[in-house]
């Protein structure tokens, strides 16, 4: 299971020592049995689940993003997002008003590991297993524009 917590940015002095609270929360949802259907990744869930005030304010609210993944056993394990992920945060916060700032993620180790989205999308690409699969039938060029 993926955890995603997203929390606003607090300038140096201001946040220090402030407990964050977070605007939302997101968690994996399974696709379909048939593997037809790609599941909805936590980061996905949680974005989507960001308040929309692109309205209310002119300029993007700078948020950093905390993603976890924890086995059935209680181990912490990488929850590096995926390729269509990253591009996914690129794309939606901006949308809501928002702008991502640093991505936060548990690795192999269980330790916890910072990113901007341009370090994320210019390091080594994590393809998820339902587009690994696409992969094996379709061009390439299908699972990284879409």
């Amino acid at each position: 299971m993926e955890i995603i917590i997203i929390s606003p940015v607090y300038s140096k002095g201001k946040g220090k020592g402030k407990v964050i609270n977070p605007i939302t929360f997101g968690i994996n949802q399974p696709g379909d049995k048939s593997g037809l259907k790609p599941g909805i990744h936590a980061e996905q869930d949680a974005i989507l689940n960001l308040p929309n005030i692109r309205c209310r304010n002119k300029n993007p609210i700078p948020i950093e993003i905390l993603v976890i993944r924890v086995s059935i056993y209680g181990k912490i394990q990488s929850s590096r997002p995926c390729y269509h992920c990253v591009q996914k945060m690129k794309k939606i916060p901006i949308k809501k008003g928002y702008i991502i700032r640093h991505v936060y993620y548990s690795n192999e180790a269980g330790e916890i590991d910072c990113e901007t989205l341009e370090q994320l999308e210019n390091g080594e690409n994590h393809i998820s297993r339902y587009y690994k699969r696409i992969a094996e039938s379709r061009p390439v060029s299908y699972i990284v524009s879409n």
